[in-house]
């Protein structure tokens, strides 16, 4: 009996023990308020004001730390963690800056602006139109023979110059070149390829800041499902993973994700 009564207090004293540590930054500065889960048992913890945490774990658990604005890392515990303060480092998740367009410098005349910004457009559709027919001879060798082989073209009547293109891309086989050159990408992710996405998303968004809203991992895959019905959003990024752009839209939709889940 006393036997029985020292083994489970040992497997009491076992199972309440605890991992402490701090954040910091990659160069040694305090992170505050970061969000420590034990992903096999789900309780969570904020580090405080001096970055110490303490959360209640096992040998091999999952410990996860996420930050708005910081990578997310994680842990797996060693028996080592539970006799000394272990420092837990986040990555600062780098920011995307939009491109800016600085080449133009308007003058305030709106007509003489509006010619030059058109002017530029067309330069540089022509300047593409150039590069495709250089790397598809096929398509050179289809204008050869599609135009007749008498006289000199009269320009008066009609003909266009191989290196023109009128309004909207048309211009007969060059017309048809513009449009192999400004076709984007339509592939529409199968349903592997989305959940693959979506895995994606979660890893790199999911944390501090939906945790805050109230949105567990699993409610976080339901908003997913959300958007894509509503918004098509896998589709719309699953080929452009714009971090800024998506990190954005992820949390302006939320509240009405939140606002449908209470109506249902």
């Amino acid at each position: 009996m006393k036997y029985l009564f020292f083994l489970l207090l040992s497997i009491f004293t076992y199972a309440q023990q605890t991992v402490s540590g701090t954040t910091v930054s990659e160069q040694g500065y305090i992170i505050q308020n970061v969000t420590v889960i034990n992903m096999r048992t789900h309780h969570k913890v904020i580090s405080d004001l001096q970055g110490f945490f303490s959360i209640p774990a096992e040998i091999n658990d999952e410990l996860r730390f996420s930050k708005e604005k910081y990578d997310r890392t994680t842990k797996k515990v060693i028996s080592q963690d539970f006799s000394q303060t272990i420092p837990v480092s986040l990555i600062q998740s780098p920011v995307e800056i939009e491109e800016v367009d600085i080449g133009f410098n308007p003058t305030g005349d709106f007509k003489k602006d509006l010619s030059f910004r058109n002017a530029t457009k067309k330069k540089l559709l022509n300047e593409e139109i150039r590069d495709y027919i250089k790397t598809h001879p096929e398509e050179q060798k289809a204008q050869g023979s599609s135009t007749p082989n008498f006289g000199i073209p009269d320009m008066s009547r009609g003909q266009v110059s191989i290196l023109s293109v009128g309004t909207g891309g048309s211009g007969g086989i060059l017309g048809l070149v513009a449009q192999q050159v400004l076709k984007k990408d339509k592939h529409r992710p199968n349903y592997s390829e989305i959940q693959t996405f979506h895995r994606k998303l979660k890893d790199s968004f999911y944390g501090d800041y939906f945790i805050r809203k109230g949105i567990d991992e699993s409610d976080f895959d339901s908003y997913l499902l959300y958007l894509d019905q509503t918004y098509k959003f896998s589709e719309k990024y699953f080929n452009n993973f714009n971090t800024f752009e998506i990190e954005k839209k992820l949390k302006n939709l939320l509240q009405d994700y939140i606002n449908k889940k209470k109506l249902s």
